[in-house]
């Protein structure tokens, strides 16, 4: 923040004026039900583009944590998003029966 406090030459991208840019990959969206979790989702796909910006379906996951065999439906742009048993999520690998394990970090 301090690198750039004195800054004010902008670019405009989608009509709106832009001086920095923070970037954003990884984002984890609770919800207690299918539906909730989708509208969440829609509301994430439309804000992120009124900035010019794209959710990646290809990156994004579902995973549903919970003990019951359970799936979910989620979509983005109408494209089903891919479920997960396992993921890594900000350096630590999470199951779906609710362990959470912190990764090694390598530089």
């Amino acid at each position: 923040m301090g690198t750039l406090h004195d800054h004010h030459t902008f670019i405009f991208t989608g009509g709106r004026p832009v001086c920095k840019l923070h970037f954003t990959d990884n984002i984890d969206l609770i919800r207690a039900s299918n539906n909730e979790l989708q509208s969440m989702t829609n509301r994430l796909v439309i804000i992120t583009s009124a900035y010019g910006m794209n959710v990646s379906k290809e990156k994004s996951k579902v995973m549903v944590k919970n003990l019951i065999n359970t799936s979910s439906n989620i979509n983005v742009n109408g494209e089903p998003l891919k479920e997960v048993t396992n993921l890594k999520y900000c350096g630590a690998a999470q199951s779906k029966v609710g362990s959470c394990v912190r990764t090694e970090f390598r530089a």
